[in-house]
């Protein structure tokens, strides 16, 4: 009996999303999920007695997906080509060529030659006159007759998402024109001019679109009605091959930067898993410099104005602030399920990592098939971490941690939170504290410390906040302060050692002296976030050995406390996370059947005893077994199994 039905929508519809630092390796995983040979060209794996149990479960993925018909490549959606969709929507509604040429030549200029060093890799009128007369021009004239036929597919009287309605015109323009080697005609030859430009035009386009919802230049507006426009569109692209090709649906949406679309295509879709690609710094900054070389591009100055754009794409700052059309990279890589680690220099360290392609096998396996293979023992431990993280009532970023010996044997468990017998920050109401109600949740310092230097109080502080709050948006909830932010903003300082709530690294590692724990020495430190200077300091007195991380905690944790030691062979070592986390642990690993009932639906393979060895189980008189078994003679074995329960029965009741 076949289960092909059981996995049909795994094996009919997948959606990967794909998110990371500029030069971490997104477009890579990509491209090999794209090769029909991904599979094949892979070195067969040989299991001896010195094998660990992960090279067995590699084994078992790559022999797996080696089965004919089970590798099925996906197909690329460029995000940046889902911008250019639009930019081209709204440059072509009028006129004829050069009027189109205008467009675009003034849309991609929008924003002009700035001042600022950081910002100002972008497209001018001016500066870029040579380049838009020349190269530009002459792209687009010999694209003369695609856009003319692109024009044809739209109506532009409507918006384009109402054009996008149209699965047949959309999957016609998406998968059968000749849209994506115009796209890679038209960013090739920007790119080939200034690649920083190009990032920095593509950047600017995901900004207008998702808070205005059009490419034109304008005050973003911080209201949500726009956020989903690049997202929809996907979708609509998504849809349309679903729909029209009958063939499987299998995309791997390459690369995601803004947390809220990653939320987006994970309401829509149970079958959407989000993938983080990462890469040492020191990898990165080299994949950023292979990349400005290869179009001609190789100063210093080049690769400093990229990782600016990347900087201003990993921090969250925008977030805080509500501007929550920006990119958020580093709350897209705390959302993801799955986290594949590229390999670089660290690649002959042999035992921490595996390679990056065992890593998309064995992502790929699991997704088709559930519980094929058990997670590795770090994925486990991550878990556990990453499940304690929602035990913290800290209401600015939520961490958790697992310390363990050195056999892997957990000996403590921890999350950010305030201490024992204190109310964490997310149940603590400003309100109150303002009104004078329940005190006991509140310090003697908010209640009534004035030590600032103008002599007024916190709370009398906090109260003027409060007062010019927009407090009725909170629709009933309670409001949470950061006792931190406040008390920085009042003294105009940026200091730590305000909070609260202790880190989830040393929470954990107090609770071992706290309930009188063992030695950790040479232990491990799994943690969702790479801990701090203060934690690393405390980690490496009690001996830890291995540090599992996912996130990257910004400071100098790694390069002045985890590796000042004496002896390089004793400084604990900081090891990026390999796997699946979170609800992608869940989706992947638990069988939709289990094991054994599924192999005996699919293979017969069920032992079943004789008539004779289970009359045995009735009497042990030889004589009586022969002559109970006449009985049985001629009946199925349904029916058998049916007179010797009745025996059975009789024998109970007697």
């Amino acid at each position: 009996m076949k289960l092909t039905e059981f996995y049909s929508l795994r094996n009919d519809f997948t959606i990967i999303g794909l998110t990371g630092r500029l030069g971490a390796g997104c477009s890579k995983i990509a491209q090999s999920l794209t090769k029909p040979d991904f599979i094949t060209s892979q070195a067969a794996k040989t299991i001896t007695n010195k094998s660990s149990l992960e090279d067995l479960k590699y084994k078992i993925s790559l022999d797996f997906l080696a089965y004919a018909g089970n590798w099925i490549p996906f197909q690329v959606i460029n995000y940046k080509n889902i911008l250019l969709l639009h930019f081209l929507f709204e440059c072509l509604k009028e006129g004829d060529l050069e009027d189109w040429i205008n467009n675009i030549i003034d849309t991609l200029a929008q924003n002009g030659y700035s001042v600022n060093p950081q910002t100002k890799n972008r497209f001018d009128r001016e500066q870029d006159a040579d380049f838009f007369q020349n190269e530009l021009s002459s792209f687009l004239r010999t694209e003369h007759d695609y856009l003319i036929e692109f024009r044809t597919k739209f109506n532009f009287e409507k918006s384009l998402a109402e054009n996008l309605r149209n699965r047949t015109m959309v999957y016609e323009l998406y998968f059968q024109g000749h849209f994506i080697k115009f796209c890679d005609g038209f960013y090739q030859t920007i790119n080939s001019y200034n690649m920083i430009k190009r990032t920095r035009f593509t950047h600017d386009l995901a900004l207008y679109l998702r808070a205005n919802g059009t490419v034109k230049k304008g005050e973003l507006n911080l209201e949500l009605k726009h956020i989903n426009t690049i997202a929809d569109t996907i979708n609509r692209v998504i849809k349309s091959w679903r729909k029209q090709s009958k063939q499987p649906t299998r995309f791997v949406i390459d690369s995601l930067k803004n947390s809220l679309e990653i939320m987006y295509f994970k309401e829509k879709f149970s079958a959407f898993y989000m993938v983080a690609s990462n890469k040492t710094e020191v990898d990165r900054l080299q994949s950023i410099t292979e990349a400005n070389r290869k179009y001609g591009h190789d100063e210093q100055k080049d690769n400093l104005a990229l990782t600016y754009l990347d900087d201003e794409e990993f921090k969250t700052n925008d977030f805080k602030a509500g501007k929550f059309y920006s990119p958020d990279i580093e709350h897209c890589i705390q959302k993801c399920d799955y986290h594949i680690f590229i390999e670089g220099e660290i690649k002959d360290k042999g035992k921490k990592y595996v390679s990056f392609e065992d890593q998309l096998i064995k992502l790929v396996a699991l997704i088709k098939k559930p519980g094929l293979i058990t997670p590795s023992v770090n994925e486990h431990f991550m878990q556990v971490a990453y499940n304690a993280k929602s035990n913290s009532g800290c209401i600015s970023r939520q961490v958790g941690a697992v310390v363990t010996d050195e056999q892997y044997s957990i000996k403590a468990i921890g999350w950010n939170d305030v201490p024992e017998n204190q109310v964490p920050c997310g149940l603590r109401d400003l309100g109150h504290l303002i009104r004078g109600e329940n005190s006991f949740m509140f310090s003697e310092f908010e209640r009534s410390g004035s030590n600032y230097d103008d002599g007024v109080s916190f709370k009398d502080k906090a109260e003027k906040e409060f007062s010019n709050a927009e407090v009725g948006h909170l629709d009933g909830r309670i409001c949470n302060y950061c006792f931190r932010d406040f008390h920085n903003a009042f003294e105009g300082e940026k200091n730590q050692v305000h909070t609260r709530s202790l880190h989830a690294e040393e929470n954990a590692m107090m609770q071992i002296t706290k309930f009188g724990g063992v030695g950790i020495k040479g232990g491990k430190l799994f943690t969702t976030a790479s801990p701090c200077e203060l934690c690393s300091k405390k980690a490496y007195q009690l001996g830890i050995k291995e540090i599992f991380y996912i996130d990257p905690y910004p400071g100098i944790a790694t390069t002045h406390t985890l590796k000042n030691g004496t002896e390089e062979k004793l400084n604990p070592e900081l090891i990026m996370f390999q796997g699946a986390v979170g609800r992608g642990f869940n989706k992947l690993y638990e069988p939709f059947i289990s094991q054994k009932d599924e192999i005996a639906i699919l293979t017969g393979l069920k032992p079943k005893a004789k008539i004779q060895d289970k009359l045995k189980t009735l009497t042990k008189n030889p004589a009586l077994q022969e002559k109970i078994a006449k009985n049985f003679d001629g009946k199925s074995a349904t029916e058998q199994q049916e007179l010797f329960d009745k025996y059975l029965d009789s024998i109970f009741e007697e």
